[in-house]
């Protein structure tokens, strides 16, 4: 499956918003739920079909507003960043830090029904 829906099997995660229908749909919006755990966050990573990126707002070192972006390519993990304006370059990363990253978002960690956790997007 190259779909980024894969993430509503994940216990803790609910589709939010899907911005397209199957099969064109290059965008999915998930909220967690009281359910989401670590182990779940990891599916999220584990489970993650190539070509697709997992999208989380975070705020960074200095309490700035950013976005994290961590893509499949192939078995590796490509982390980006990016604010207002600008985008960092690609590095490697490891699942143990796409976890950290997600689990330390403020939308993960007290997440409001009337916004989603995070989204999956697929290039088009």
């Amino acid at each position: 499956m190259n779909s980024g829906d894969y993430a509503s099997l994940i216990e803790g995660v609910r589709l939010f918003l899907r911005k397209e229908l199957e099969p064109v749909a290059t965008v999915w919006e998930y909220q967690v739920t009281d359910n989401f755990t670590a182990t779940s966050a990891r599916r999220v990573f584990d489970e993650l079909p190539d070509g697709l990126e997992i999208c989380c707002f975070v705020l960074n070192e200095s309490k700035e507003e950013e976005f994290s972006f961590i893509r499949r390519v192939g078995s590796r993990l490509l982390f980006r960043s990016g604010g207002h304006g600008w985008m960092s370059e690609q590095k490697e990363g490891t699942t143990e830090e796409a976890i950290q990253i997600l689990l330390a978002s403020p939308c993960v960690r007290h997440p409001d029904t009337r916004f989603e956790s995070f989204r999956v997007t697929k290039e088009k």
